[in-house]
């Protein structure tokens, strides 16, 4: 009895997959800026509580598939408040959401590299040189490390030759390992 009804499942299954598929809308829109009307490439628009994504393109048009309901739908890209708005999307309707998104200044954190990572500047213990970019413009060097030798505490700069294209060891506080690389 069961091996009876496996193919009318099959062919329920078969038959109703193209109506699935054509459960989706289309739903058309531009993301443009409020000072200057321009369009805002890159702009990514999402409808919240579902998977469907898009990405604004050069002239700031985008286009997504969603099945018809009413969804929050959210316009954001960095530099630019986001905008959010309830839409209702209706089959065999021209489904148009258009953003007008204004610009954001943003605040950012400090952040220090250290060795091999990142940390914020807050988390950061012990001691930091930095060594600024004006310094580097100035000084009638050919490589980084002949700059970092001069210049940071701690730093030590070793050429193994004097051939061009040698190599060089860098260390920075550590020259005592005794089985390790100090090199970072």
């Amino acid at each position: 009895m069961k091996w009876r009804l496996l193919p009318l499942a099959l062919l329920a299954c078969v038959t109703t997959a193209p109506l699935r598929a054509q459960s989706t809308v289309r739903v058309d829109g531009t993301v443009r800026d409020s000072a200057a009307g321009t369009p805002l490439a890159g702009t990514t628009i999402l409808v919240l509580g579902t998977k469907a994504a898009a990405t604004a393109a050069a002239d700031g048009k985008y286009t997504l598939r969603v099945a018809p309901g009413t969804y929050l739908v959210r316009a954001q890209r960095i530099g630019y408040a986001a905008q959010q708005r309830s839409v209702e999307i209706v089959a065999g309707r021209g489904n148009v959401i258009d953003f007008v998104l204004a610009a954001r200044a943003t605040q950012l954190e400090a952040v220090v590299a250290v060795g091999y990572g990142t940390q914020r500047k807050r988390d950061l213990t012990g001691a930091v040189t930095v060594v600024g970019t004006g310094a580097l413009e100035k000084a009638p060097l050919t490589s980084i490390e002949q700059f970092l030798a001069g210049t940071a505490p701690g730093v030590v700069v070793n050429t193994a030759s004097n051939a061009p294209g040698g190599g060089i060891s860098v260390r920075v506080r550590g020259n005592s390992s005794i089985s390790g690389n100090a090199e970072p």
